[in-house]
Formats: C-alpha cells, sequence, structure tokens
C-alpha cells in the first residue's frame, strides 16, 4: 500500500511489482486520480499498471485512511503527495496480529 504520490512513487510500484507479481498494489492520493492513473500508464508498462488500484482520498484524514483497511496490507508506504508541504517518508510493517512498528 502507497499513501500519497510523488516522485518516488513510480520507482516503488516497480520494485513492490518485482517482489511480488502478483500483489495488488493500493494507492491513496489527495491529487486527482486520473491524472495519477495516466502518470502511472505513461510510465510503467501495461502488465504493473494493471496490479495498481488508486484511490483519491485525503491522506490526512484519519477517517479516509481508515477505509483503507490498512491492518490487511503486508506493507504501508506513507510517501506523501509531491508538492505538500511537510510531507515525510516513512515504512510500516504489520505483523500478522495488526500491530506495526515504524522502520
Amino acid at each position: 500500500m502507497l499513501i500519497g504520490f510523488n516522485e518516488l512513487s513510480i520507482n516503488m510500484i516497480r520494485e513492490l511489482y518485482d517482489e511480488c507479481p502478483s500483489a495488488r498494489i493500493l494507492l491513496m492520493s489527495g491529487i486527482e486520480a486520473a491524472t495519477v492513473r495516466h502518470r502511472i500508464q505513461s510510465a510503467l508498462p501495461i502488465e504493473i499498471e494493471r496490479q495498481v488500484l488508486v484511490y483519491f482520498g485525503n491522506i490526512e484524514s484519519i477517517e479516509e485512511l481508515q477505509r483503507l483497511n490498512i491492518e490487511s496490507a503486508i506493507e504501508v508506504y506513507v510517501l506523501g503527495d509531491e508538492e505538500r508541504y511537510g510531507r515525510d517518508a516513512k515504512k510500516y510493517r504489520y505483523c500478522a496480529f495488526g500491530e506495526c512498528s515504524a522502520w
């Protein structure tokens, strides 16, 4: 799962696909979904692009983040949206019990 879309996102999607080509990648961004989808389509092969689900939402809203069902994700990358003040990149790995730790 990727939260935010910025200059790192395309490479992250490619790396996640390389690790597990059958995995679905959920990307939530405050940037219009059509814009994000277009940038993904123009940068990645179709077999990778098809594995990405783009969700438009406020990445700073607890309510919207709760809708993502984060506890079912194996990895969550908080990248932040491009050109947003104060964005930060952090990785969280969830264990089987839904607890997480920051690396």
